[in-house]
């Protein structure tokens, strides 16, 4: 658990509550967000001024940092005693401008964000793949002993560098590739859209090279469900077999969808579409979310429960 020190986790407490009682009521301008209320909420006997300017105080803090608190998300997400694989779902959406890269493990379906990072275009130092790397890296490190991490990744994330680090870390993962990518299997050369699949049977193509450049070595699964529109291309360590069978690929897939049920509480459940951010968006937004998640973690975590079943 990161050393926060005593108000700075005070503040992060209070704000935390304060997330929790504004999700119990019926929130102004149509369910959104706003520091305003999050201030009038926080459960303080102070004037609305004093409580206004202790919340502005806590998002200008840079010692209230994300990555620092992966540790702790991650341990209460999973529990005490997590063992065996830990798939992690990873996507990105975009709040008020702000691009956010979460990545979260999957209970009651949802995905339970654990780690994010939160950046601008305009302002951003480092390259955005270096972020995404960083941000893997980060989890992989803070998972207990007794776990391994399998990374969940859409087509954005389809680029050969990220796969060859993945690989020379032993980091195994299921990443959905794009169809006009082109490939070679069993030394023909074509595109991942050209390859043979039948609808609702998943084909898995071993020691296959990606890109042409590239040429990293990887397993191919093509599985086309007869509801989608077109078929997933899922990139997996090569020769993973034994490690990854290709029905549980495509299940690891599937997860990912539940990401999408997380934003949709983000952004319109839990109103933060509606929050303005002037000045310093992106770290500002990074710790409004480290509360939200915290706040988040515990709503799901005890609605899943057996008391929230008897309730």
């Amino acid at each position: 658990t990161p050393d926060l020190g005593r108000w700075l986790s005070l503040g992060l407490a209070l704000l935390t509550v304060a997330m929790l009682q504004l999700w119990r009521g019926a929130r102004s301008g149509n369910g959104g967000l706003t520091l305003c209320a999050l201030s009038r909420t926080l459960p303080l006997d102070e004037s609305e001024k004093m409580r206004s300017k202790r919340l502005y105080r806590l998002l200008r803090n840079p010692a209230l940092d994300g990555t620092e608190m992966t540790p702790l998300l991650v341990r209460l997400a999973l529990g005490d005693h997590p063992r065996g694989w830990i798939p992690i779902v990873v996507d990105q959406t975009t709040i008020r401008g702000t691009q956010v890269i979460m990545a979260g493990v999957r209970v009651a379906h949802r995905v339970l964000p654990v780690a994010f990072v939160c950046y601008e275009y305009e302002t951003i130092r480092k390259s955005q793949n270096l972020i995404e790397e960083s941000l893997l890296l980060l989890i992989a490190a803070c998972l207990p002993p007794g776990c391994k991490p399998v990374f969940v990744l859409d087509r954005g994330y389809a680029r050969a560098s990220l796969l060859r680090q993945l690989r020379t870390l032993n980091l195994p993962f299921v990443v959905r590739g794009r169809s006009n990518t082109m490939v070679r299997v069993d030394g023909k050369r074509l595109s991942l859209g050209r390859l043979r699949h039948r609808a609702g049977r998943a084909r898995r193509y071993a020691q296959a090279a990606y890109q042409d450049a590239a040429q990293e070595p990887v397993d191919i699964v093509v599985f086309h469900d007869r509801t989608f529109k077109e078929p997933w291309f899922l990139l997996v360590p090569a020769d993973s077999t034994a490690q990854l069978p290709t029905d549980d690929i495509v299940s690891l897939y599937r997860e990912r969808m539940h990401i999408e049920l997380t934003f949709r509480d983000w952004k319109t459940h839990l109103g933060v579409r509606g929050l303005r951010l002037e000045v310093d968006a992106a770290p500002r937004l990074g710790r409004l979310l480290l509360a939200l998640s915290i706040a988040y973690l515990l709503a799901v975590l005890l609605g899943a429960g057996p008391p929230a079943a008897r309730v």
